[in-house]
């Protein structure tokens, strides 16, 4: 068993671009446009090639051009990109999209000076190969059959490079490919997103630093990501290519979805009407593809992001000012402190993010009066801006608010029922700005937590300026494990304290922590390297638990640095076994619930529950392990008669 694990940090940078809105895919269409040095932004709506009967011609080049992540009046990169003969470089590479059967006769030159190889463009019952080797000047003609339905891609790179060792030069040679059902609709009814790297810095070893990284979207990092508008009711369906050389945990706020296939550049797999999860966090790993529907039911604005926090924040210079890679790490631990921003979802975010804008249906919500009000105060350890070493979320309890110099190890866990109407005062008693995010909580958009974009264009959600307060209103839809944690500056917040789980239970019951047990993944610092900590330590105190008593486990994996960890349950040497009930707060149904061995992978942004009964009094553990079955840390449980 190992686990690919990353350091999640990464140097983003803003791609200039058109904010579109979504739409139909047009007709195919013939190149007619002379091409020029400039690489455009392609959104995935126009088809490539010529579609004459069930035969699709395509003639690709390469080449190199210029590609402005700042904007076209800012410096630029050059870069190889794919391009339709005739027309400009597109980055992402021209769309294809058929029918299953339909025959691809395609033409690939290479006007660059390097020799390059192809992937991609076969059929996808072969084995991956550099068969289609262009040296500079070349030209290579392909012939293969669609093959089944499905999301997939092509991509290319030097002759014998891996995929996740694509670096700046070749790192945008990437385009989708989607294979359509022969049943399908003519005018496609969902969209294609694809993620891709720029990494300008490398190790001796040829390996990328993702510390300096550019992470886009069809080509771009927010805040110039494609704005998407719906109405409340409406299904989307959408399609997502991790061309990256990272893996992303994809977060969908306010909302879940549903995962309908997983798959990679050959295989892609529908999953059984039984077997669709869903989630509000759907890890996809680099190489990989994921195809995913989702209902908005509430209106208002709304984020899609990776995350692993260094993904998503604040774009960078690139060109001669780039900060080198030590640079940026200690720029990174600093942290972005502020007191506050207005435009802080346009400002101190960039990377891998879109913005959802959900009209709606119908005027006139009213949230319930809340029948439930509590209070939630904001700590630091400094009255400085900048000089906070601890933070946390600390929970009034009583008449009394905390003392101003209450800032404990762990902060509050928050637990609410199902169907009530709460209201949460977050009261900042820290010298900088923050906002909570209610993590996987449906609620009302303006209560999200990121400043600056939740709410309406005319009712915009503010940071939490320090001394000032924000009233929050949730009414939770279903029982579950959730988290909250803070949306600003969050690689330096949430690493020093801002996080904690929520739990909502069944009206009318108590939570019972005899036997219900949380189980938190977090960093306490930001490293490079795996500094994940379980429940607040490498070693946490003991558990104690009854023999012959059920369980409940909750893990929650909210770390701002570690990519993915497995969580092991042991009675000596042997995994014991469970069975898992929920995910991301989603109860299971009953087709997924499945006992098994105590053995899961969890990435950030993730919860699920597990029940467990131990059986033999003794002593087991909870170990949180890393590449090479490490062990990183680890919480004994003592089991009792």
């Amino acid at each position: 068993m190992s686990v690919a694990r990353a350091t999640t940090v990464a140097l983003v940078a803003v791609v200039a671009g058109i904010a579109t809105t979504r739409g139909a895919t047009p007709a195919f269409r013939s190149p007619t446009r002379a091409p020029t040095d400039e690489i455009a932004l392609n959104d995935n709506l126009a088809r490539a090639g010529t579609l004459d009967g069930t035969t699709l011609t395509l003639a690709l080049e390469i080449r190199e051009g210029n590609w402005h992540p700042l904007g076209v009046d800012k410096p630029g990169v050059r870069a190889l990109a794919f391009a339709e003969r005739g027309r400009p470089a597109q980055n992402p590479g021209p769309y294809i999209r058929v029918r299953t059967g339909t025959t691809i006769r395609a033409t690939v030159s290479n006007t660059s000076k390097t020799t390059l190889a192809v992937h991609g463009l076969a059929s996808r019952d072969r084995v991956p190969s550099d068969s289609l080797v262009l040296a500079p000047g070349a030209e290579r003609s392909v012939e293969f059959e669609a093959g089944p339905a499905g999301t997939f891609y092509y991509w290319a790179s030097a002759p014998g490079t891996k995929f996740k060792r694509r670096a700046a030069w070749d790192s945008q040679l990437n385009g989708a490919i989607v294979v359509d059902s022969a049943n399908a609709p003519a005018r496609p009814i969902d969209r294609v997103f694809v993620m891709a790297t720029w990494a300008p810095d490398t190790t001796d070893a040829g390996v990328p630093i993702v510390l300096n990284a550019l992470f886009t979207i069809n080509g771009r990092p927010w805040p110039y990501t494609e704005r998407l508008h719906f109405t409340a009711g409406d299904t989307v369906r959408w399609r997502l290519v991790n061309a990256s050389i990272d893996l992303h945990p994809l977060h969908l706020h306010g909302f879940y979805f549903r995962v309908d296939a997983r798959g990679d550049s050959l295989v892609d797999t529908v999953f059984a009407r039984g077997d669709r999860r869903m989630v509000v966090t759907e890890a996809v790993t680099a190489g990989s593809t994921m195809s995913m529907t989702w209902s908005p039911d509430r209106p208002g604005n709304w984020a899609f992001h990776c995350h692993l926090n260094g993904h998503v924040t604040p774009n960078p210079v690139i060109g001669d000012a780039r900060p080198s890679p030590g640079e940026r790490l200690a720029l990174y631990q600093r942290g972005e402190p502020m007191t506050m921003a207005m435009d802080h979802a346009m400002t101190g975010m960039g990377g891998l993010m879109m913005a959802i804008s959900v009209k709606p249906k119908k005027e006139g919500v009213r949230v319930a009066d809340a029948k439930r009000q509590l209070r939630l105060f904001v700590q630091s350890d400094s009255t400085t801006v900048g000089r906070s070493g601890r933070f946390a979320y600390v929970l009034q309890e009583g008449a009394q608010p905390p003392a101003r110099d209450s800032v404990p190890r762990a902060s509050s866990v928050i637990v609410l029922h199902r169907g009530e109407p709460t209201s949460i005062r977050v009261l900042n008693r820290s010298p900088e700005a923050t906002t909570v995010h209610w993590h996987g909580l449906e609620l009302e958009s303006y209560y999200d937590g990121v400043a600056g974009l939740s709410g309406t264009r005319n009712h915009l959600a503010p940071m939490i300026a320090p001394g000032d307060s924000f009233l929050v209103r949730i009414t939770p839809p279903r029982a579950g494990t959730f988290m909250y944690h803070t949306h600003v500056d969050d690689l330096r917040q949430m690493a020093r304290g801002l996080f904690a789980p929520l739990l909502v239970i069944e009206p009318g019951e108590s939570y019972h922590p005899e036997s219900d047990h949380l189980f938190v993944i977090s960093n306490d610092t930001i490293k490079v390297g795996n500094s994940d900590l379980l429940n607040g330590s490498h070693a946490p105190p003991p558990m104690t638990m009854r023999a012959g008593v059920p369980q409940r486990l909750r893990f929650l994996m909210i770390a701002v640095q570690g990519s993915s960890d497995f969580i092991r349950v042991v009675h000596g040497d042997a995994t014991v076994t469970w069975t898992t009930v929920a995910k991301d707060g989603y109860t299971l149904p009953p087709s997924q619930v499945r006992t098994e061995p105590a053995l899961k992978l969890i990435r950030v942004g993730e919860t699920f529950d597990a029940r467990a009964v131990f059986a033999t009094p003794g002593t087991y553990a909870v170990q949180l392990m890393g590449a090479g079955d490490s062990v990183i840390s680890r919480q004994e449980i003592r089991v009792v008669p």
